[in-house]
C-alpha cells in the first residue's frame, strides 16, 4: 500500500489506542517514515551540499576551457580567414572549431574516468563510516557513462559559445591586417568568465571556511567527562537465564570485581547508554506534592542507571551532595542523582539535595535526591545538556544491558583483547561486544563534520586555483595582444610601476566584480546550510572577511606576474614588430 494509505490507517489505530487508554496514549500517534529516510535522511543534506560543489567545479572548469577556446580562436583569426576565403563557410568553420572542443572534452573525461578509480580508494579510506552504504559505491556502467556525457555535453554548450564567436570573420579587415588586433574579440565574454569563476570560487570557499569553524569548535566543546584512558564496552545479559533482578546485579557486580583485577585498570563501572554511544531512555517525572505524574504538570527527563564509582570513573564531576555507594541497593532508601540543568530548571531557588522526586517505570519510582552533578553530552557535542536523572543499578537494575567502562593507567587499546577473557570467567555463555576506547568513540561524533569540511575544503582549493588560473590566463593574453600599446607607453615616459599598476587594476576590478556577485550568491546559499553548522552562523562576518582577503591576496598575486612580464617589454623591440 502507499505510505498515506499506511498512515490513514495507523492514525485510525491511534485514535483507537488513546479511546481505550487515555491516560497513557493521550495525543500519542504513530508517524511512518520511510526506509530511505532512516538510512540516508541523515545525511541528505550533506550529499546534496557536496554535489553542489562538486557542479560548481565543473562549472569553473568549463568557464576556464571556454576562456581558453575564445582566446585561441582570436588567435587563429588569420588562419579562419583564410579558409574562409578559400570557400568554408561559417557552418563549416564553426563545426570544425565545434568538434575540436568535443574531441577535447571527451579526452578528459577518459583522463577523469581513470583518476576516479584511485579517487574512490582514497574516498573509502578517509571516509569515517558517516556515508550510508559506502562500501557500495561502485564506477559501475551507469557511473562511467554519466561522467562521460557530462564530460562530453559540457564541452559541447561551453564549447559553443567560442566557436561561434571564432567563426564571425570579417574576411577584407582580417587578411588586410594579417590577423594584427584580434585580441580585442571576445575580450568581455573571458572577463565575464573570470568573475563568473572567482564568485563561484567565493562561494565554495565560504562554504569550506563554516564548516571548517563548525568542526573545530565541535572539538573544542567539553563533552561533561573524561574520555582519554579508558575503554568500553557492551554486555547484554539473555533474559533467559538472568530473569531476575537478583542475577543481573550479581552478574555486573562480579563482572566489575574481575574486570579491576586486570593490571593497568584504575577504575571499572556499568552505565545504561553512556554518553555519545548513540542510545538512551527517556520518562515523565514528577515532584510528590507540587508537580503529579499522569498530569499536565509531569515533565520529560532522560535518565541512566550506573553503578557505584561510575561518576568517579567517567571523570563527570559533583557539585553538590554524595554519588552512589554500595550500599545504595534493594531494600534501602532509593535515592536519586541529578544534573545541574535539572537542578536550575525544577530547583532554581532551592537546594535540590534531599527533595523527593517520582519516576515514570514500570511503575511510580519514589527517589531523594542524595547530589547534583555536571552536565554531560549525551547525545552529540552540538547539543545541549537536557535533564538527566541518574539511579543506582543495584536499586533499579531494569535493565538486562549495560555498558562497561574501564578507566586504565595504560594505553586502553592494549587491553581490548583482555575484556573477552574477563567476562567469560564470570560468565563462559556471555559474549561481549563493540569493545572500543572511548576516545574513538567520541571522535566518531565529529566524524562527519571532519568529513565534509575535509571534502568541501579540497573542492574550495581546487576551484580557487582554477579560478587563479583563468584569471591568469587572461591577462597573460591581454599582455601579448597589447604589446604595441606597452611598447608605446613606456616610449612616452611610462614607468614600470605604471605599466605594472595598468594590469594588475585589471585583474583587481574583475576579482571584485567576482566577490560582489560571489556575496550575494553566498548569502543566500549558505543558508542551505545551516543545519550543518554550530557556533557559527551562516552568514558569519569573520569568515566572509577572511575568504574575501584571501581571494583578493591571490588575485594579486595571479595578476601581478603577467603585469611584471608586461613591464619588462623593450619598447623599440616591440614597435618594430609592426
Amino acid at each position: 500500500v502507499s505510505i498515506e494509505a499506511a498512515q490513514s490507517e495507523l492514525d485510525v489505530i491511534a485514535a483507537r489506542l488513546e479511546q481505550q487508554y487515555p491516560e497513557s496514549n493521550a495525543t500519542w500517534r504513530l508517524p511512518i517514515v520511510p526506509l530511505e529516510n532512516v538510512f540516508v535522511g541523515g545525511v541528505r543534506t550533506s550529499l546534496f551540499i557536496m554535489w553542489g560543489a562538486v557542479g560548481l567545479v565543473l562549472l569553473i572548469v568549463c568557464a576556464n576551457v571556454a576562456n581558453l577556446l575564445l582566446a585561441r580562436g582570436a588567435s587563429r583569426r588569420a588562419e579562419l580567414a583564410l579558409r574562409a576565403a578559400l570557400g568554408a563557410s561559417r557552418p563549416r568553420i564553426t563545426r570544425l572549431l565545434f568538434s575540436e572542443s568535443a574531441v577535447l572534452a571527451s579526452i578528459g573525461g577518459v583522463g577523469g574516468i581513470a583518476v576516479s578509480f584511485g579517487a574512490l580508494r582514497l574516498l573509502r579510506a578517509i571516509e569515517p563510516g558517516v556515508v550510508p552504504r559506502m562500501d557500495e559505491v561502485v564506477l559501475d556502467g551507469t557511473a562511467l557513462g554519466f561522467a562521460l556525457g557530462i564530460s562530453v555535453l559540457t564541452g559541447v554548450i561551453f564549447g559553443l559559445l567560442p566557436a561561434l564567436a571564432s567563426s564571425r570573420i570579417d574576411l577584407t579587415s582580417r587578411l588586410e591586417s594579417g590577423g594584427r588586433g584580434a585580441g580585442g574579440s571576445g575580450g568581455k565574454a573571458r572577463n565575464v568568465l573570470v568573475v563568473a569563476e572567482v564568485a563561484m570560487s567565493f562561494v565554495l570557499l565560504i562554504g569550506a571556511g563554516l564548516l571548517i569553524q563548525t568542526f573545530s569548535r565541535l572539538q573544542s566543546v567539553d563533552p561533561g567527562f573524561e574520555p582519554e584512558g579508558t575503554l568500553i564496552a557492551n554486555v547484554s545479559l539473555p533474559v533467559s537465564r538472568y530473569d531476575t533482578e537478583d542475577l543481573r546485579v550479581g552478574f555486573f557486580t562480579r563482572l566489575r570485581e574481575r574486570l579491576g583485577a586486570i593490571p593497568g585498570v584504575e577504575g571499572v563501572a556499568t552505565g545504561s547508554y553512556l554518553p555519545l554511544t548513540g542510545g538512551g531512555n527517556d520518562t515523565y517525572i514528577g515532584i510528590p506534592g507540587r508537580l503529579e505524574l499522569g498530569t499536565d504538570q509531569q515533565f520529560n527527563s532522560q535518565f541512566r542507571v550506573v553503578s557505584p564509582d561510575f561518576f568517579d570513573v567517567m571523570g563527570i564531576p559533583l557539585s553538590q551532595g554524595r554519588s552512589f555507594t554500595v550500599a545504595d541497593r534493594i531494600g534501602t532508601p532509593s535515592v536519586a542523582l541529578i544534573n545541574e540543568p535539572f537542578a536550575a530548571a525544577i530547583f532554581p531557588d532551592e537546594n535540590p539535595v534531599g527533595q523527593r522526586i517520582q519516576i515514570d517505570l514500570t511503575e511510580p519510582h519514589i527517589a531523594e535526591i542524595v547530589g547534583v552533578v555536571g552536565p554531560v553530552h549525551h547525545y552529540a557535542l552540538g547539543g545541549t545538556p537536557g535533564l538527566h536523572v541518574y539511579l543506582p543499578y543495584a536499586q533499579v537494575p531494569i535493565h538486562p544491558y549495560q555498558q562497561i567502562v574501564l578507566r586504565t593507567s595504560v594505553e586502553p587499546s592494549s587491553l581490548v583483547s583482555a575484556i573477552g577473557p574477563a567476562v567469560a570467567d564470570v560468565d563462559p555463555l556471555q559474549p561481549v561486544a563493540q569493545v572500543a576506547a572511548y576516545r574513538d568513540v567520541v571522535g566518531r561524533t565529529v566524524s562527519q563534520p571532519r568529513f565534509q569540511a575535509l571534502l568541501l575544503g579540497v573542492f574550495a582549493a581546487v576551484a580557487l586555483t582554477l579560478a587563479i588560473i583563468g584569471l591568469y590566463g587572461v591577462l597573460s593574453y591581454l599582455v601579448a595582444q597589447r604589446a604595441r600599446e606597452v611598447g608605446v607607453r613606456v616610449a612616452l615616459g611610462a614607468t614600470k610601476l605604471d605599466v605594472v599598476g595598468l594590469f594588475m587594476r585589471r585583474g583587481l576590478r574583475l576579482t571584485l566584480a567576482g566577490l560582489g556577485v560571489g556575496l550575494l550568491a553566498a548569502f543566500g546559499l549558505t543558508r542551505l546550510m545551516a543545519n550543518l553548522l554550530f557556533g557559527v552562523g551562516a552568514t558569519d562576518a569573520g569568515t566572509f572577511a577572511v575568504v574575501s582577503g584571501l581571494l583578493v591576496l591571490t588575485a594579486l598575486v595571479a595578476s601581478y606576474v603577467p603585469a611584471r612580464r608586461a613591464a619588462r617589454f623593450d619598447p623599440t623591440t616591440t614597435l618594430r614588430q609592426d
